[in-house]
């Protein structure tokens, strides 16, 4: 339901559509909302289970199109001798903090504004700056030795390295 935010001094008003609620009432809002055809709670007979399925199928399919070689690509981009912590930092920064505060990020956009659709605002600037970040920075690895190399510049393999 769109809404519109006006800062002012004084009590609380709510407007909604010709009707102005002083304060916070919530019996009277939920009344008011349900004379406007907006129910309390989802009808169960007007879910499509199996296309809920279909559709959470759908994007964990994505999600793993992306993961799967997210590790062997984020293995590629660091040295042999720091490679787990490499890959174990970018991982935690990439989904813990920014993933992580998404949600949060997002709600306060759509929040501030008014429109549902300003929370992606954040995903999106995130997605752009993360294209400029991989076109500028990310090299090709593909003729590139991973491996250690010993003294006489020998390459080693390191998974066969003595612990």
């Amino acid at each position: 339901m769109p809404y519109s935010l006006h800062p002012a001094a004084g009590d609380l008003r709510l407007i909604i559509g010709s009707t102005t609620l002083n304060g916070f009432d919530e019996a009277a809002t939920q009344e008011l909302l349900l004379k406007r055809g907006m129910p309390l709670q989802a009808d169960p007979t007007q879910i499509n289970a199996p296309m809920v399925v279909l559709l959470l199928f759908c994007l964990i399919f994505l999600a793993t199109m992306v993961y799967g070689p997210l590790g062997a690509f984020l293995v590629e981009q660091f040295p042999a001798k720091v490679r787990y912590s490499g890959v174990s930092v970018s991982l935690q920064f990439g989904n813990g903090w920014i993933g992580g505060f998404a949600p949060f990020i997002a709600t306060a956009l759509a929040v501030s504004s008014g429109d549902i659709f300003h929370g992606l605002l954040y995903t999106i600037g995130v997605a752009l700056l993360s294209t400029a970040v991989a076109v500028i920075f990310i090299r090709d690895k593909h003729h590139v030795e991973m491996g250690t190399k010993d003294a006489a510049g020998v390459t080693l393999d390191t998974q066969a390295l003595p612990r």
